[in-house]
């Protein structure tokens, strides 16, 4: 069934972005793509670079404070290689692949599981707060107030989901099964690091605003690349709450709304709508060569 309901998304996806791109013309975006200047591309690859650098700080400082000890070098192959199964793998669960590499360093599943969750939470909260005001800035006060109760009831439910011990228990039942022991530590990390580590938490917030910061400014270039120049912060507003509103769970991993109201968003502050749909479509193309190159050559290593 799930494997059916991810299809049917992402089927419904798929039509929503060739409805989107259809409507605005295929030969216009087209023609907007082979204008992108391609000497920007080191720059997109630099600045993608350091907001792994700063996402390996974030798992780092976690780790340590768990008295776990790796290499930066070493969890910078790793953080950088779970993203890019994730961009792969449907519902972002290849991301959790980081638990796997934690665990060949001799990090408890439970402990790498743990960390992996609570470094996701940290960036939404991350980027509710950024939301939140962006909200007010694109719609009516009745529109973001809706938004906004609408991302709460979504934070809400992914919270109670975590650590409520009635679905703790429906999963180690129905789902782990005779592998829930491998998970052993799992909510007791999680506790351990809301009741007495919320100084680490706080730093980890700090450095996760720097880090989607950074990311956005991989969509300011591409804009400058097509010879369009936005605001930094409208880039930073705009991107934070089309991955906010993406996670309303209508299609696979977000697709289509994503675009679309990124697109929509853009055009707010002047941008045509032939050079956001390439924007989106020039950044999934990087990512994506991206991904496949980390996972040829750093999987083997």
């Amino acid at each position: 069934m799930k494997k059916i309901s991810f299809f049917i998304r992402l089927f419904i996806g798929l039509i929503l972005v060739y409805y989107i791109f259809n409507k605005i013309g295929f030969s216009k975006i087209y023609s907007t793509i082979i204008n992108f200047n391609i000497w920007y591309i080191p720059l997109i690859i630099l600045i993608f670079i350091i907001t792994f650098i700063f996402n390996t700080f974030n798992i780092q400082i976690l780790l340590k404070s768990l008295k776990y000890n790796v290499p930066f070098g070493k969890l910078f192959r790793y953080t950088l290689l779970s993203w890019s199964f994730g961009m792969f793998i449907p519902g972002k669960l290849g991301e959790f692949s980081l638990v796997y590499f934690l665990n060949k360093e001799n990090i408890k599943i439970g402990h790498g599981a743990a960390i992996s969750v609570i470094d996701k939470i940290i960036t939404l909260v991350c980027l509710f707060l950024i939301s939140f005001f962006g909200f007010f800035m694109f719609f009516s006060p009745l529109q973001s107030i809706k938004l906004i109760v609408i991302s709460l009831v979504l934070f809400a439910v992914i919270m109670i989901l975590i650590v409520s011990k009635w679905n703790r228990n429906i999963i180690k039942k129905y789902i782990l099964g005779k592998y829930s022991k491998k998970f052993a530590g799992f909510y007791s990390t999680f506790e351990f690091f809301f009741k007495h580590k919320k100084h680490i938490l706080f730093i980890d917030f700090i450095i996760t605003l720097i880090k989607w910061s950074i990311n956005a400014l991989i969509f300011y270039v591409i804009f400058l690349a097509l010879k369009t120049t936005v605001p930094f912060l409208m880039v930073f507003i705009i991107t934070s709450i089309t991955v906010i509103i993406s996670l309303i769970p209508i299609t696979a991993s977000g697709l289509g709304i994503r675009e679309g109201i990124g697109i929509f968003l853009f055009s707010r502050v002047g941008v045509a709508f032939p050079v956001s749909s390439a924007v989106y479509i020039i950044s999934l193309i990087i990512r994506s060569l991206i991904a496949l190159f980390s996972i040829v050559f750093l999987k083997t290593k």
